[in-house]
């Protein structure tokens, strides 16, 4: 398999990509809050922790995928990420929906017990895939 001559730009593309993929889902995002808030005025006290929510996420798997550059180009990688992102977030739906008391504080201590396991999984993923092909 050739190697390509030239890292930067397969770098500065992926980086592209990913600020765009951002901008999307910032978008989708600004456009369901403006749905919620302003169109059905359905903003209370209680969707501040869906803030947090979306905050500490975004956080995390920014930084777990950073942390896992070597694996960006195999599809297992994202493959494992997007699973793990919608377990997370489906996860996430049950505790904000019937637990009343929780704050930021317990997104940062979310955040820090679950991204080494995000990690970890998401990096067994793609070796367990390769050890499969």
């Amino acid at each position: 398999m050739a190697k390509p001559t030239n890292n930067f730009a397969y770098t500065l593309l992926a980086y592209i990509l990913m600020a765009l993929g951002l901008v999307i889902v910032a978008f989708i995002i600004g456009l369901v809050m403006h749905w919620a808030v302003i169109t059905r005025h359905l903003w209370t006290k209680d969707n501040d922790r869906w803030i947090g929510f979306i905050f500490f996420t975004l956080l995390m798997f920014a930084v777990v995928t950073k942390q896992s550059k070597r694996h960006w180009r195999s599809s297992a990688f994202w493959v494992a990420i997007t699973s793990l992102f919608a377990v997370h977030v489906v996860s996430f739906w049950f505790i904000l929906r019937y637990v009343e008391h929780w704050d930021d504080f317990w997104f940062l201590v979310m955040c820090v017990a679950e991204s080494p396991l995000i990690t970890y999984f998401a990096n067994w993923m793609v070796s367990h895939s390769l050890r499969c092909q």
